[in-house]
């Protein structure tokens, strides 16, 4: 194995920021409803953007979020055009007072262009164990069918296998076709690997995955790109064909490249080898970001952009080799001062664009 895996390339390459938004009250997401931004705010709140500051609230629904931690409301999605779920927003967050996950839609008044919070339509109520390892993000994929990251309940080691458990929608890619006009709420894509059997979930797409906080889809290529936060040792990105299903990534049997329990000797057969990997002397929480497909800035075009969150890092890798050397991008103001802060988040716009989301309140982009 290429140690140089392992570190952080010493070539630094420098990267403009400019400032989007600021003053935020821990920001853990972005998109878009056509050309207006929301800012997803983890204790319960959408906010626009307006003067580079928090705008008019969009959408509120503290009064049934449980946040802190890992909790809180963690990610929004918007119905796509000319389908089943367009005028509809589908949200992820963690609920009152028990902790569960809930996957529901609103859907939006035509007046106001606002969310009917007394509407909610719950298509997903997922029992969670303990507090941490929520997954947490939800998006449409290119099919137009919403994906959900779940982590593997919680505390350490995935004590009781869920994300080996076929059984659970823990530790798994979850999707779905939401239909929230019919009585059946959601429908089961007849791709998923287990729709013609009782034996599974069959929302379950893909799983072994410890806590894939953030995912993306290659805007070029369809491919999906994971990030799973790791437990002990090592951090690890997966990546999948559009077209592929039933994939085991691997946890708990694996962490990384590398035998979980025991340490040595391992069945690896069948299991899904990262993409890339780094060790805890890097970093110790990844955050998933994106494959750059904008025009603004060649040198990162066709990367995978990611960030530790512990570490403070960002960095980009090769999307076309495994085990690359990662690339740490130096990102500067337009003072030259250097950018130093925890991103929580990534979000592309519909030219490719990255934007970066830190816990502290600010809203970058990336830029010439």
């Amino acid at each position: 194995m290429n140690i140089l895996i392992f570190c952080l390339s010493l070539f630094l390459s420098k990267v403009n920021i400019e400032l989007i938004a600021e003053n935020f009250k821990y920001p853990v997401h972005l998109t878009w409803q056509d050309e207006m931004m929301l800012v997803v705010e983890q204790g319960g709140t959408v906010r626009g953007v307006k003067n580079k500051r928090p705008g008019e609230v969009w959408l509120d629904i503290r009064d049934r979020v449980s946040s802190g931690g890992e909790k809180g409301l963690l990610s929004i999605a918007i119905g796509p055009k000319n389908t089943e779920s367009e005028n509809w927003i589908f949200v992820n967050y963690t609920s009152k007072p028990n902790g569960a996950t809930i996957i529901s839609a609103f859907p939006i008044d035509e007046k106001t262009n606002k969310p009917k919070t007394s509407e909610e339509l719950i298509l997903l109520k997922i029992e969670q164990p303990w507090a941490n390892h929520n997954g947490g993000y939800i998006t449409f994929g290119p099919d137009n069918y919403l994906y959900i990251g779940m982590g593997d309940g919680g505390a350490g080691g995935d004590p009781r296998n869920y994300a080996q458990n076929k059984s659970s929608y823990l530790g798994k890619i979850l999707r779905i076709k939401p239909a929230p006009n019919k009585n059946a709420k959601y429908e089961i894509p007849k791709e998923n690997p287990f729709y013609k059997t009782d034996q599974s979930e069959k929302e379950i797409l893909h799983w072994g995955l410890r806590n894939p906080w953030r995912f993306s889809f290659d805007k070029t290529e369809k491919d999906l790109w994971i990030a799973d936060v790791g437990q002990n040792k090592w951090e690890e990105i997966h990546k999948s064909p559009f077209d592929k299903a039933g994939i085991n990534f691997g946890w708990k049997i694996m962490e990384g490249e590398a035998c979980y329990e025991p340490s040595k000797n391992c069945l690896k057969k069948g299991l899904d080898i990262p993409f890339h990997v780094y060790d805890r002397s890097v970093g110790a929480s990844i955050t998933g970001g994106y494959v750059y497909r904008g025009k603004a800035i060649e040198k990162l075009q066709g990367k995978y952009i990611f960030a530790d969150y512990v570490k403070k890092w960002v960095a980009a890798i090769d999307t076309m080799h495994k085990q690359s050397n990662q690339q740490k991008l130096e990102l500067v103001w337009p003072d030259e001062k250097p950018f130093e802060d925890r991103v929580s988040s990534f979000a592309e716009d519909k030219e490719g664009e990255i934007y970066l989301i830190t816990h502290s309140g600010i809203i970058i982009k990336l830029v010439p």
